[in-house]
């Protein structure tokens, strides 16, 4: 079971929808063969805030093999943080996904989420 995660910020819808301007894309991908139970997407804050990863947007979907489904999370959700490649999304059984970066990028969330601190 493989399953892709990516964000981009929403389009604005148009000059005078700031509802639009205000928030993140999040999509999973199945790319695997097997159909994969997605319990929701979410964010993980660091361990400084004690907060945790949080589910913020539950869903109750099943993946089939290239399906993909997409949501909008708000800029609240991410409470401060100034990174976007926080973004989970979480299997029914409790595995995680994040979105793929390279090897620097992974290293540098791994150290803001162990070290980091939320620009609140």
């Amino acid at each position: 079971m493989t399953i892709r995660v990516n964000w981009s910020r929403a389009t604005p819808c148009s000059d005078t929808d700031i509802a639009c301007k205000t928030r993140v894309k999040a999509a999973a991908f199945n790319t695997g063969r097997a159909p994969v139970r997605i319990a929701g997407f979410g964010i993980r804050y660091p361990k400084s805030t004690g907060m945790g990863p949080r589910v913020l947007v539950p869903l109750s979907t099943i993946l089939a093999p290239g399906e993909k489904v997409c949501v909008y999370l708000e800029f609240e959700y991410f409470r401060g943080a100034d990174r976007h490649d926080i973004i989970f999304v979480q299997e029914t059984a409790g595995k995680k996904h994040y979105p793929g970066v390279n090897l620097r990028n992974k290293i540098s969330r791994l150290w803001w989420w162990y070290f980091g601190k939320l620009n609140v």
